[in-house]
């Protein structure tokens, strides 16, 4: 297992995939229970516990 392949999905994610998250995040923060619903769920995975 080399190195630079994950480096390559690493930066395609950073690149990609994390900047559309952002965005997606950004147009639902206009609703009014946005806010419950970014407590209970995180960026890439949801929270688990309280």
């Amino acid at each position: 297992m080399h190195w630079q392949p994950l480096v390559v999905l690493a930066g395609i994610f950073f690149a990609v995939c994390l900047p559309n998250m952002r965005r997606k995040d950004e147009s639902l923060s206009r609703y009014d229970n946005f806010e419950a619903y970014r407590e209970r769920s995180g960026l890439l995975l949801p929270k688990i516990g309280s």
